[in-house]
């Protein structure tokens, strides 16, 4: 099977179908390229994982996503993801890594057309991204769209995970 995305600290390479992103194509094999004047400064770019401590639910804690110090605030892209060690709990994310842009939608359990989002938030040396509120039968909201959290192992009881791949662009 073909490379075709390259991506570490300072760079981001997709190319066509069939052509290796890490033999350095020309650039009309390539779908992308973070190094092309026009697509803006590739600062950092990563995957971060969190455990997850359900009893942080609704007390407005955040998770924080650390970079170099910038002068000024940065556009961020954001994906929540599984990496291909983890499994969801059919245990079926095993050998590939899974992602969905970042987002996520609440339900009011008792008035469900009530929704709730939640957002990040930029600043020059951080992503911070929101907890989730109290859900299920414990609390007043229902988790309804976006990624959900996944384990490293598969069974009912086992130690739950959020990650994020993301990229820091100069623009």
């Amino acid at each position: 099977m073909t490379t075709r995305i390259l991506l570490n600290s300072d760079r981001l390479l997709i190319t066509k179908p069939g052509i290796d992103a890490s033999l350095s194509p020309p650039d009309p094999d390539k779908v992308f390229d973070s190094d092309w004047a026009f697509g803006g400064g590739l600062v950092v770019a990563g995957f971060k994982e969190f455990a997850i401590n359900t009893a942080l639910y609704g007390t407005g804690a955040t998770l924080t996503i650390d970079f170099p110090e910038l002068t000024y605030t940065p556009t961020v892209t954001l994906w929540e993801g599984a990496p291909p060690d983890s499994k969801d709990f059919g245990g079926t994310l095993q050998g590939y890594a899974q992602m969905t842009p970042y987002w996520q939608r609440f339900a009011n359990q008792g008035d469900p057309g009530t929704l709730m989002f939640q957002y990040v938030t930029v600043t020059t040396s951080q992503i911070i991204i929101p907890y989730w509120p109290s859900v299920g039968s414990g609390g007043s909201w229902t988790h309804t769209g976006g990624p959900s959290p996944y384990q490293k192992t598969p069974g009912s009881n086992q130690q739950l995970y959020r990650g994020f791949y993301y990229m820091i662009f100069a623009v």
